[in-house]
C-alpha cells in the first residue's frame, strides 16, 4: 500500500509499467557483498533456523536477520505477505521523491488500465496556456497489494481545483469512467484512522448527514473493517446492504458517502478522507453496475454494445480514437475501412456520415454483420496489392479517399505500408492504423512502433499520435495522423 509519487508523468507511467510480482527467497535470494569483493547469495537454511551437517562448511554467508537486506514488499507497498514470518527486515523507503503535494481525488482502476487512465487524466486536467501543461497532475499512486494484478489508485491534483472539479472533470471521459473501479474524494489528510472518522463525523454533521446512515468507500479492501470501526467510535452509522436488505432497523437509506485512502509512506501510513452526498456520490463515484464480477463506475462495455447496437467492441475503438484526436468526419466524406470484418469500424463510419453522400468502403474477404446504403463491401484481401488498389479506385467512384481506417489482424509495417501506398488520397486524409504487437517483445515491439510513426510523418502526414486507447487490447495501440489540423 505504498504510495509512489513522481515529479513527472513519465516517471509515473514508469513506476506503474514496473513488473509487481515481488521475488521470493525461494528462487530470488538477495546477493551480499563479501569482504574479499566477491557477492554470493544469503545461506537460506541459516534465514530458516535449520541447523547444517557438521562435517561440511556452509560455503554462504550467514547474516543476522537486523543486517539483511530490507524485504523489496514492505519497501514498496508498506506490506508483505509473509508478515513475521519474513526473512527480512521490513523498513520502509525514503525517497526525496516522495514528497508530493496532498491529493484532491484518487480514482481507482485495474493494473491493466492504470497507465492509460494516468495519461488520459494528465490530458484532461491540463489546460493550455496557464503554465498546466508543464505540471504532472499525477502526484502519485497506491497499490492495493504486491500481486501482480492488484487494483491501483491514482491520485490526482489540480491546483486551484476543488475535489469535486477534479472528478468532474476526469469522469466526464466516458471511456475513462468506463474503466474506472470507484472514485474517492481526498478533502482532508489525517495520521490515523481516528482522526480521519473524526474529521468525516464533523464533516457530516455540517452537512446534516451526522444522525443517518452512510456508506463506506474505503481503499485498499483491507483496511475497510479498521475504517468502520474508527467511523462507528466517531458515531457514524455504517450502511450494511445485509440488514437493507432484510428491512431491519431504521433509516437505513444511506444520505452519504465517506471516503477513505489508506496510503503508506515513508514508513507512516496517511489516510485521505473526503464526504460527499449519496445523490452526487452515485453520479460520480460509487461502484454502480457489476460486469464480469468486477464493479464499475459505468455499464460496462457489453451494455454499452447492446445499447449502441455496436456490431463489436472495435466499433468503440475506432469512435474512442476519432474523439481523441479531435478528427470530425464530414458528411460527404470517402471512408476506406481495410481488414473491415466484423464491420465495427465500417458501422462507426457510416454513422459518423449521418445523411450526406458520403461512402464507405470496406475491405475484407469475410462476411461482414453490418450492412448500410452508403457501405460498398469489397471481398478481396488487402495483400493483393494490384486487385485492391484497382477494387478501391472503381468503388470510390474516383473520389479522393479522406479516412483510411485500419484494424487488420496483421503486422502493422504492412497495414501502414498498404494504407500508405493508395494513390488517391486528399489533402485532409486522416489515417488510423491499430499496431498489433507480431514481434512478442514490449522493447521491440515499440521500436516497430517508433518507425512507423517516422514512416508515416515521411509520407506527408502531420499530427501523428500514438495512443493506447481503453479500448485497445494490452499489447495494442492506435496510430491516429491527418494531413491538416482536424476540423
Amino acid at each position: 500500500m505504498e504510495v509512489s509519487t513522481a515529479g513527472c508523468l513519465r516517471a509515473v507511467l514508469e513506476e506503474l509499467e514496473k513488473p509487481t510480482g515481488v521475488p521470493t527467497p525461494c528462487h530470488a535470494v538477495p546477493l551480499v557483498c563479501l569482504p574479499d569483493g566477491n557477492t554470493k547469495p544469503l545461506c537460506v537454511r541459516y534465514m530458516k533456523g535449520l541447523e547444517h551437517e557438521q562435517h561440511r562448511p556452509c560455503p554462504l554467508p550467514h547474516v543476522d536477520y537486523e543486517d539483511r537486506p530490507p524485504c523489496e514488499s514492505f519497501a514498496r507497498y508498506g506490506a508483505c505477505p509473509r508478515g513475521e514470518a519474513c526473512w527480512y527486515p521490513h523498513i520502509a523507503m525514503t525517497s526525496t521523491k516522495q514528497t508530493a503535494e496532498r491529493p484532491k481525488a484518487a480514482i481507482l482502476t485495474s493494473r491493466v488500465y492504470a497507465c492509460r487512465l494516468a495519461v488520459r487524466a494528465q490530458e484532461l486536467l491540463q489546460r493550455l496556456g496557464d503554465g498546466s501543461e508543464n505540471v504532472c497532475h499525477i502526484v502519485g499512486h497506491v497499490s492495493a497489494s504486491a500481486k501482480p494484478k492488484a487494483d491501483v489508485a491514482l491520485l490526482l491534483d489540480r491546483e486551484g481545483w476543488s475535489s469535486d472539479q477534479v472528478l468532474a472533470r476526469v469522469l466526464s471521459d466516458g471511456d475513462l469512467r468506463g474503466c474506472a473501479i470507484a472514485a474517492f474524494r481526498c478533502d482532508g489528510l489525517a495520521e490515523t484512522l481516528e482522526d480521519a472518522a473524526a474529521g468525516a463525523a464533523c464533516e457530516l454533521a455540517a452537512m446534516g448527514s451526522g444522525a443517518g446512515v452512510v456508506r463506506l468507500s474505503a481503499f485498499p479492501p483491507s483496511s475497510r473493517g479498521a475504517a468502520s470501526e474508527a467511523l462507528r467510535g466517531a458515531g457514524v452509522s455504517i450502511f450494511d446492504p445485509a440488514a437493507a436488505a432484510a428491512g431491519s432497523g431504521h433509516d437505513l437509506a444511506p444520505r452519504a458517502v465517506v471516503d477513505v485512502v489508506a496510503a503508506s509512506k515513508g514508513g507512516k501510513t496517511l489516510y485521505y478522507w473526503g464526504v460527499r452526498g449519496e445523490e452526487a456520490a452515485m453520479a460520480s463515484g460509487v461502484p454502480l453496475l457489476s460486469e464480469g464480477g468486477r464493479l464499475f463506475l459505468d455499464e460496462g462495455r457489453t451494455a454499452r454494445m447492446r445499447r449502441e447496437n455496436a456490431v463489436c467492441r472495435a466499433y468503440f475503438k475506432l469512435e474512442e480514437a476519432l474523439r481523441v484526436a479531435g478528427v470530425r468526419v464530414g458528411g460527404g466524406w470517402t471512408c476506406l475501412d481495410i481488414g473491415a470484418s466484423p464491420g465495427g469500424w465500417s458501422q462507426c463510419l457510416c454513422r459518423r456520415l449521418g445523411a450526406g453522400n458520403g461512402r464507405v468502403v470496406a475491405v475484407d474477404p469475410a462476411a461482414l454483420q453490418f450492412s448500410d446504403t452508403k457501405m460498398v463491401h469489397l471481398p478481396v484481401l488487402a495483400e493483393d496489392t494490384d486487385e485492391f488498389r484497382e477494387r478501391v479506385r472503381l468503388a470510390s467512384e474516383g473520389r479522393k479517399i479522406d479516412l483510411i481506417a485500419c484494424d487488420a489482424n496483421v503486422n502493422p509495417n504492412l497495414s501502414a505500408r498498404l494504407a500508405l501506398s493508395l494513390p488517391q488520397q486528399s489533402a485532409r486524409a486522416v489515417l488510423v492504423l491499430s499496431l498489433k504487437n507480431f514481434v512478442g517483445r514490449r522493447k521491440r515491439w515499440e521500436r516497430e512502433i517508433a518507425e512507423i510513426a517516422e514512416l508515416v510523418e515521411g509520407s506527408g502526414y502531420e499530427r501523428v499520435r500514438v495512443v493506447h486507447l481503453f479500448n485497445n487490447a494490452p499489447m495494442e495501440k492506435t496510430l491516429v495522423a491527418t494531413r491538416m489540423v482536424p476540423r
